[in-house]
């Protein structure tokens, strides 16, 4: 059985995947925008892997 994954969930590790590849390869983000860019990330990502199992339920 095949389990999809959140829109939450994936949009949340986009914006990880692309913050971690701009912040080692391109330019140094200062913490000012490097903190409140990944908790939005991490808040996402928990959301979404909240939101999936009760979404399967039904």
């Amino acid at each position: 059985m095949k389990r999809k994954i959140s829109t939450l969930t994936m949009t949340g590790l986009l914006v990880y995947v692309v913050y971690s590849i701009v912040d080692r390869f391109f330019v140094a983000v200062p913490n000012v925008v490097a903190i409140p860019i990944i908790v939005i990330g991490l808040v996402m990502i928990l959301f979404g892997s909240i939101k999936t199992p009760q979404a399967n339920r039904k």
